[in-house]
């Protein structure tokens, strides 16, 4: 290679990593690309490749810099940990297992071949695996903010919050600016139920990086379910500022239309977010049941049915599909969704009780009966499921038992005329409606 190509790779190196640090990093790209084509065999010119293809989301071409990288220098333990982190990433975890222990082999003492199995092993499921390397990281370097991380990710997976966040907060520690553990904190206290704690870590994450789209978008997600949503309007507004075709925040707006009684802009939102995916998580939902809203009946069967089509697993979910189901006549289509529900579920009340309903629809008076019966029994003052049992009753002919039921559901609300006149005029309405609607 002539002295001016040999100036010319360097000088475009060097330019690379000036654009690589402005986070230019499809230009500091192509300034490595002309380096490595003027000069294929410096293994650390295509490591860099790796390093930017990997801030780009590039990780398949991510990996194949890195191979040709360790081509080159077969020994270098940080090119095969990239290439096990890249791996893992891919879902490729034998190799990833392979290059990790590769690593470990060429420099036992080098940790982050055992740290980053972490993540690997908590992906494939194996949590003890997870731990074991964990402590095995420890023992070569006891203070690491990388180990505590990942720990706290294998703990969060199995639901031990309390461990994961005292794992994360270690890391804090170690390094107050460790990156994104301020959001890991805020998801295991959302998990917890403690949203008060959890909003106070979203802030702080978002105070480091007030851009960061996923935890804006979390952080969203979070002040629904706190039932706060001007605030969750606030974060996934500013989410579409930043990027205008996010499709996230466009279905959150259109469930918080649906949550503030407003159809017609939550049919707006949603119809725009399915028509770019169709299959978007309870997107079709939401629009169910505003298409209920606005008297739609056969639009918000159709979509009501197209998320059952694309099975839901989230409880909460389910049981609010199966109920909307219900309410839109689809009784057979809410049994099924509610008895895939009651796998999940099978000791809640509200879930017996829903199934029971719908049971009671399509005239299966036995299992309405056996599951309303199950419901009071797990939640004795749920009148609504007395209410359904005494309409099983009734139509089973067991009109004594029925009328005891009654009886029972008089004495429940006895405390409220009002209420106890509600419910005896609802049950009028149900017994003499032959379809018991």
């Amino acid at each position: 290679m002539a002295m001016n190509d040999w100036s010319e790779a360097e000088g475009r190196v060097e330019r690379a990593y000036n654009l690589y640090e402005l986070g230019k990093w499809a230009e500091a790209l192509r300034e490595l690309r002309e380096a490595v084509r003027i000069n294929p065999y410096n293994a650390d010119w295509h490591y860099n490749m790796g390093l930017t293809l990997d801030a780009m989301n590039e990780y398949t071409q991510a990996i194949e810099a890195y191979r040709q990288a360790l081509a080159l220098s077969p020994s270098d333990v940080e090119t095969l940990t990239a290439l096990g982190i890249d791996s893992t990433r891919q879902k490729q975890f034998k190799q990833a297992l392979g290059y990790f222990e590769q690593a470990q082999r060429i420099d036992p003492g080098f940790e982050p071949c055992y740290g980053y199995r972490i993540v690997t092993y908590s992906q494939m499921g194996q949590h003890d695996k997870a731990e074991e390397m964990f402590y095995l990281a420890r023992q070569i370097k006891d203070k690491c903010p990388i180990c505590d991380y990942n720990m706290g990710m294998s703990l969060l997976a199995r639901g031990k919050y309390d461990r994961a966040i005292a794992c994360w907060q270690e890391a804090l520690e170690l390094d107050s600016e460790y990156p994104e553990v301020h959001a890991r904190i805020a998801e295991a206290y959302w998990a917890k139920g403690d949203l008060d704690s959890s909003s106070r870590h979203f802030a702080l994450a978002l105070r480091d990086d007030p851009g960061h789209i996923d935890v804006l978008l979390d952080y969203g997600s979070m002040l629904l379910d706190k039932q706060e949503l001007d605030r969750a309007t606030e974060k996934f507004n500013f989410v579409l500022e930043l990027e205008p075709d996010n499709l996230s925040a466009r279905a959150c707006l259109g469930e918080i239309a649906v949550l503030r009684n407003q159809p017609v802009r939550a049919v707006l939102l949603l119809e725009a977010v399915l028509a770019e995916d169709q299959r978007y998580p309870l997107a079709n939902l939401h629009l169910g049941k505003s298409y209920m809203k606005l008297g739609r009946l056969a639009e918000a069967r159709e979509r009501l049915l197209a998320e059952l089509a694309n099975k839901p697993v989230d409880k909460s979910a389910l049981l609010e599909l199966g109920k909307a189901l219900l309410a839109s006549g689809q009784a057979k289509a809410a049994a099924e969704c509610l008895g895939r529900l009651l796998k999940l579920a099978p000791d809640e009340a509200q879930v017996h009780h829903a199934f029971g309903a719908a049971c009671l629809r399509i005239n299966l008076l036995d299992e309405a009966v056996a599951h309303c019966r199950r419901a009071v029994a797990l939640q004795p003052m749920l009148i609504e499921a007395h209410c359904d049992l005494a309409v099983a009753y009734f139509r089973q002919g067991r009109w004594w038992t029925a009328l005891k039921q009654i009886w029972g559901i008089v004495k429940l609300s006895a405390g409220s005329r009002p209420l106890s006149r509600r419910l005896l005029e609802g049950l009028r309405k149900r017994l003499t409606n032959p379809r018991g609607r």
